[in-house]
């Protein structure tokens, strides 16, 4: 049987960061510390901190026979040389703030992960549907942290922070089937 395999790829810097830089990969059990704001602060801002943070996928498919598998890898970052703070703001609070910066760009992966693999694809695949659902839950994750900041007001409202916390930890417990960073597809 002949094999031919094409690789997709695209690469979201989200969330107005710009460049590649060293990365830091989602982890449930690895939180960010301080020391993983290394960038310059920006002096303009009127911010304490700033995460740098979304999510990329790749896609590789091979054909064979009558089939089609596309092997979709899908993960959240954190851009270390991007994401700063201003060192005498820094707090317990602030941190848990960024931190959920970070979970947001990983719930949507993990809901990007959940799009691909259930997704309806026709029997005459168009790959662009990858950068069509891409774009959907990027946008829709920009929305979020925008709703997220307001919300909590930049972490000065701690009641606002612990309900984005709690919601967090559960959306992304929710969609835990989620959490591999592969999803493949065959369509026949």
């Amino acid at each position: 049987m002949a094999r031919l395999k094409t690789t997709i790829l695209l690469i979201s810097v989200g969330w107005m960061c710009q460049g590649q830089q060293a990365e830091i990969k989602w982890e449930n059990e690895k939180r960010l510390s301080w020391s993983d704001f290394q960038g310059s602060i920006d002096l303009t801002s009127d911010h304490a901190a700033k995460t740098c943070s979304g999510f990329k996928y790749s896609a590789s498919t091979i054909k064979g026979g009558d089939k089609l598998v596309i092997d979709v890898e899908v993960y959240s970052y954190f851009l270390k040389d991007l994401s700063w703070s201003h060192e005498e703001k820094q707090s317990t609070t602030l941190l848990g703030h960024e931190q959920g910066h970070f979970d947001i760009a990983e719930l949507y992966a993990r809901l990007l992960r959940k799009a691909y693999a259930e997704y309806p694809y026709p029997e005459d695949f168009d790959e662009n549907i990858f950068n069509t659902l891409f774009d959907t839950y990027q946008h829709q994750r920009d929305s979020v942290q925008a709703v997220y900041d307001r919300d909590t007001n930049h972490s000065i409202s701690k009641e606002g922070q612990i309900l984005w916390e709690n919601f967090l930890t559960g959306e992304i417990k929710r969609f835990e089937n989620y959490a591999s960073t592969k999803v493949s597809v065959v369509i026949e």
